[in-house]
């Protein structure tokens, strides 16, 4: 079970996934600390910084999206890139895969 303050940080990110400008900086003026503090206090819990939570919790939901059938473009935008080759190259550098080739079973995501 995640520690409280990591749990927050992931519901906080988990509602913002679809915001390409959603970063530490508003995860740490959502819980009132310091940039710097949030990145120690979630390394300290998870083993893991905001930003590379956040780009994993974004590869899952588009890992789901993308098994459900939905278009790379559309599950682009609902992860939060503003456009699909930058959504592919990420895809491609956390799962291993390119998102147009899921066929139906979930990629594993590293760290999830």
């Amino acid at each position: 079970m995640p520690a409280p303050f990591a749990a927050r940080v992931r519901a906080l990110c988990d509602a913002h996934l679809n915001d390409p400008t959603f970063g530490v900086e508003q995860i740490a003026e959502a819980v009132a600390l310091s940039d710097r503090h949030v990145r120690r206090r979630l390394r300290a819990e998870t083993g893991e910084g905001p930003q590379a939570m956040l780009r994993r919790l974004r590869m899952e939901r588009a890992d789901g999206l993308l098994a459900a059938g939905a278009r790379v473009e559309s599950v682009a935008r609902a992860v939060g890139y503003r456009d699909a080759s930058a959504f592919r190259r990420a895809f491609r550098a956390v799962v291993g895969a390119q998102p147009h080739r899921r066929a139906g079973a979930p990629v594993p995501v590293p760290g999830s």
